[in-house]
């Protein structure tokens, strides 16, 4: 499977403000949910493991949870 990315992700006033982590916790929760077909739907399970892809802790979701 594959993921499709905007080439201005990266410039995203959204994007910008948030900790390296965080956008590593969200590239990975996109691809996760590609892998699975999810829809772009996480569980809390899934939460925690891709938290373990990025070496993100709760303070990078909720960063991230509120952008």
């Amino acid at each position: 499977m594959w993921v499709k990315l905007d080439d201005s992700f990266f410039e995203n006033r959204k994007i910008v403000r948030l900790s390296a982590r965080a956008k590593l916790l969200f590239l990975a929760g996109l691809t996760h949910t590609a892998k699975h077909l999810t829809d772009g739907y996480l569980l809390d399970a899934d939460v925690r493991v891709i938290r373990v892809f990025a070496d993100a802790t709760a303070k990078h979701v909720q960063e991230l949870a509120g952008a």
